[in-house]
């Protein structure tokens, strides 16, 4: 009888332990992530922002009609395009 209370204490123990590691390893992961999101947002609105200034400098639409610039124009408007969808879903939750 004592023997069994001493192994289920031992458990009981162990498993305690393995529990609070285990929820400061998550908070750690969850902090990580915040971090993360707040990075890939302001990293968002800085392109953006630059893709409002670029469409402010090239009203004509010269350099988004040219080969080379309209690449660029382009990979931008992908970019943001996908961030968007991103911080779409996530505000939805």
């Amino acid at each position: 009888m004592i023997i069994t209370i001493i192994i289920l204490s031992i458990t009981t123990i162990v498993f305690g332990f393995s529990t609070i590691n285990l929820l400061r390893k998550n908070e750690a992961y969850e902090d990580a992530v915040t971090e993360q999101e707040k990075l890939v947002s302001e990293i968002a609105s800085k392109v953006d922002e630059s893709m409002s200034r670029m469409k402010e400098v090239d009203q004509l639409g010269s350099f988004e009609a040219d080969d080379e610039t309209g690449f660029i124009f382009k990979n931008l408007y992908e970019i943001i395009s996908e961030l968007e969808k991103y911080y779409g879903t996530q505000e939805e939750e």
